[in-house]
């Protein structure tokens, strides 16, 4: 038969073919997506816990401060007190 004519069974081979296809391409999108959400939830925990991570450091690193601070308050009225008893030896001698 001439190139033109249709032949069923040639029809069917080409439908079957395209069906096919078809499907490995829908199961390769599934696969894409499937990896794609797999990074995106990947990439969202370690930014998750990044941030778990410095704002612990941020909160040890404030507390250690704090602590310093009151540290060095109590060492300077200490001190104050010192000096203030220091002079009223002097002035009283």
């Amino acid at each position: 038969p001439p190139p033109s004519l249709t032949i069923p069974e040639s029809w069917a081979d080409h439908s079957n073919r395209i069906i096919q296809r078809s499907s490995t391409e829908r199961s390769k999108s599934s696969q894409l997506r499937s990896d794609s959400d797999n990074c995106i939830n990947d990439c969202a925990n370690r930014i998750w816990n990044a941030w778990n991570y410095s704002n612990s450091a941020l909160a040890r690193r404030t507390n250690e401060i704090l602590e310093a601070k009151n540290k060095l308050q109590m060492h300077l009225h200490k001190v104050s007190n010192e000096v203030v008893a220091g002079l009223h030896e002097i002035r009283g001698q």
